[in-house]
């Protein structure tokens, strides 16, 4: 009789050798590990990456969180189970919100991050939560494409894909739209944000306000592109990120 195997909760992919510690990736809302590794083929990673899989895709595609504490719960104790190497936690725009809960987490439980990297994502006390998650399929499709460049032709105009990317969508939004802000003290950690030259719905000075969240350092990077520029800077960003360390 076989074991069932062990839930999947991280892609793990090789990075550069000179770094002992774990750069720990978040997508995007409906973003994929596999699209993430895609993306950043053939991009030089300056440290051992970690992509995080979220419920409703990919082996956990059965999968739905019930709220975002406990989905920050849940990746806290994965990575209690999985190593006890430093990390670095990063996210993208909903992974951004969930790497920092998830890095606030585990500074209270005194397991804080050596830093963590924040893109495309506003502070917390700033975030515009518009109520689009339960929105009829084409309005939630044009508010997408509108703020965030989120939906190219060939996923507009293929229903298929549609069906299977908007659910998954719908339910990382809903958790991000859950999510209230609590006053809270700085984070005793090196904090670094990065957001895209032409991503109008996150302009640097936004961005810049991320610095009364943290007690340590503060870098601020304005890299080439949209909302979703890390895809073409993936590689630049761990090796930001490495150099400093």
């Amino acid at each position: 009789m076989s074991l069932p195997h062990a839930p999947i909760r991280f892609r793990k992919l090789p990075g550069s050798s000179r770094q002992s510690g774990i750069f720990v990736w978040f997508p995007h809302a409906g973003g994929t590990s596999a699209a993430v590794i895609r993306q950043t083929s053939g991009q030089k990673l300056g440290m051992q990456t970690w992509i995080g899989v979220l419920p409703g895709r990919e082996e956990r595609h059965r999968e739905s969180a019930i709220d975002l504490q406990s989905l920050v719960h849940e990746f806290d104790e994965a990575l209690d189970t999985e190593t006890d190497q430093p990390l670095i936690l990063a996210g993208h725009s909903f992974g951004g919100l969930l790497a920092y809960l998830l890095a606030k987490r585990r500074c209270e439980r005194g397991l804080p991050p050596q830093g963590l990297v924040l893109l495309a994502v506003a502070p917390p006390d700033r975030l515009s939560l518009d109520d689009w998650s339960d929105s009829e399929d084409h309005k939630l499709i044009e508010y997408l494409d509108q703020k965030y460049g989120a939906i190219p032709a060939g996923l507009r105009n293929n229903h298929d894909l549609l069906r299977c990317f908007l659910p998954v969508v719908r339910h990382d939004l809903r958790l991000m739209e859950s999510y209230r802000h609590q006053p809270t003290e700085p984070l005793p950690l090196d904090l670094f944000i990065c957001g895209g030259t032409e991503d109008q719905a996150l302009p640097a000075s936004t961005l810049a306000d991320w610095q009364r969240f943290t007690q340590a350092g503060f870098t601020l990077k304005m890299f080439s592109g949209d909302h979703f520029f890390p895809h073409a800077h993936f590689g630049a960003i761990t090796n930001l990120v490495s150099a400093t360390q």
